[in-house]
């Protein structure tokens, strides 16, 4: 049995990888902004393995790449260089906060509390258009905009 407790604790790491990275997906979805399922799965296992893909490295003859835009213009998005580069950002500030969450709250049992809060944030609006704000509280009303940049 003993054998089989190594094998099952990496089935169940994969398979919990795996539902986060369909939440972020599905989070992405609702906005209008991330990429593919595929794209996510690939870009969030990285990220949960302590490195940073580079999402700024692209090749035009990647088939990746090919489904980037493909995935863009069936969200009738731009389908340009900067636009993919989002898509991936996106991913990646998600995939980062949930790795941050499962190290405090899971891993090392820390409460949850005002300054994780904010942390997370923080880290959730990395390379956002409103980053400057992140980690703080507002001032004025947001909501989600559903894709919409307004």
């Amino acid at each position: 049995m003993q054998q089989a407790e190594p094998r099952m604790l990496e089935n169940l790491i994969e398979r919990c990888e795996e539902q986060i990275a369909e939440a972020i997906f599905g989070s992405n979805a609702i906005e209008n902004v991330g990429g593919s399922l595929r794209i996510a799965y690939r870009i969030c296992r990285r990220s949960f393995a302590g490195g940073l893909p580079d999402i700024e490295k692209i090749d035009e003859r990647d088939e990746e790449y090919a489904e980037e835009l493909a995935m863009l213009t069936a969200t009738e998005r731009q389908t340009d260089h900067l636009s993919i580069i989002r898509s991936r950002r996106e991913i990646v500030q998600h995939a980062i906060t949930m790795k941050y969450i499962i190290d405090m709250l899971i891993l090392k049992h820390l409460p949850l509390d005002e300054e994780m809060i904010l942390e997370t944030h923080k880290l959730l609006m990395q390379y956002s258009d409103h980053e400057e704000g992140s980690g703080s509280y507002r001032s004025s009303d947001e909501a989600a905009s559903h894709g919409l940049r307004l």
